[in-house]
């Protein structure tokens, strides 16, 4: 289904997608099984599987989104994500990335208090509202960056982590110890 007023450019492929109505969709861009909220913006060159984007929300040029949630007014880079949630109003630069795999065993994540194995050696970030991410950072998989407050500065990679209510953030240069990155 395709709403009102979109465009979409025509060598751009969109298969089993739902466009809300003032989407536009750029050159060589391959959405499918997305959902497009009203005003979304798919720059050239993106390909897409299985996401949301919101409304009014960007996807820039040679983004890869794959299983994701992009929220409203929200903004990610050429890099892009996998299996992740970023929150209403955020950015995430180009050359940040979102780590969504750990090749030395299961992702673990901030579980009350205290990090906690997931079975699973695949699994994206959490990016909370209004999260501001500059070029150079880089998000470990399972990890949650909390909303409204982070602004986190290019040009070093990070572990980042919320831990309960507190939602503290702990940043480490390199993190040889814990075998996350």
């Amino acid at each position: 289904a395709i709403g009102r007023d979109c465009r979409i450019h025509p060598t751009a492929r969109l298969e089993g997608c739902v466009l809300g109505d003032g989407v536009e969709v750029g050159a060589f861009s391959v959405l499918r099984g997305c959902w497009l909220g009203d005003g979304a913006v798919v720059e050239d060159h993106v390909t897409a599987r299985g996401s949301v984007v919101g409304p009014r929300a960007h996807l820039a040029n040679y983004c890869m989104f794959n299983l994701s949630v992009l929220g409203e007014r929200a903004s990610i880079g050429h890099i892009g994500a996998q299996a992740s949630v970023i929150g209403r109003g955020s950015f995430v630069s180009t050359f940040a990335t979102l780590q969504d795999l750990n090749l030395r065993g299961n992702v673990r994540v901030a579980f009350d208090g205290r990090m906690v194995d997931t079975g699973l050696p695949f699994l994206g970030c959490a990016v909370g509202d209004e999260v501001r991410l500059g070029a150079g950072v880089s998000v470990a998989p399972g990890r949650a960056v909390p909303q409204r407050r982070h602004k986190i500065l290019a040009g070093s990679v990070c572990v980042l982590v919320a831990v309960g209510k507190a939602e503290a953030i702990t940043q480490r240069m390199v993190a040889k110890e814990d075998g996350d990155l």
